[in-house]
């Protein structure tokens, strides 16, 4: 080779100089990106197990409220929502007896003869009246023919605002 085709083939000092310093900034530059997005991964899965420490304990606390709960009779009706449940059932059974004495001209000897299955409820017939009894209630209900129907057949109002009378 000759003199001039061997010097454009060499690198000068200051060529090889900018080339190492240009290397040596390329490096920082991925090594800094690579910190920066190992850092933003980091918190990522370090509140990965506090979100599921907080599920776990949520999950131990319902759970330990659902036994508690569990031995405990649920109240599905208010005492006063019952009676005026009772109260109602009462004058429907009385307006399906006097239904059927009107159709028949004789009284039913059950309330089951009028499709009414209703346990607790009985119908005691008698010559003129019958007397209907329900044993669902805290206390005894009776109604019996001739007595004030008002009050049973206003239990429905009392239910739709919740029991109150």
């Amino acid at each position: 080779m000759s003199g001039a085709q061997a010097s454009k083939h060499r690198i000068s000092r200051p060529d090889l100089a900018a080339e190492i310093l240009l290397d040596l900034v390329k490096q920082r530059v991925e090594e800094a990106q690579e910190a920066r997005a190992a850092a933003l991964a980091r918190p990522r899965r370090a509140r990965q197990p506090l979100y599921l420490l907080g599920l776990v304990g949520l999950f131990l606390g319902l759970t330990g409220w659902n036994v508690v709960r569990a031995t405990q009779r649920p109240v599905v009706y208010t005492p006063q929502e019952w009676e005026a449940s009772v109260r109602f059932r009462i004058y429907l059974a009385a307006q399906a007896v006097e239904a059927y004495r009107e159709s028949t001209g004789a009284l039913p000897t059950t309330l089951a003869a009028l499709g009414i299955d209703d346990e607790g409820f009985s119908l005691v017939p008698g010559d003129s009246t019958y007397t209907i009894v329900a044993q669902h209630a805290p206390e005894r209900l009776i109604y019996r023919r001739g007595d004030d129907l008002a009050p049973f057949a206003s239990a429905y109002a009392a239910l739709a605002r919740g029991g109150r009378p």
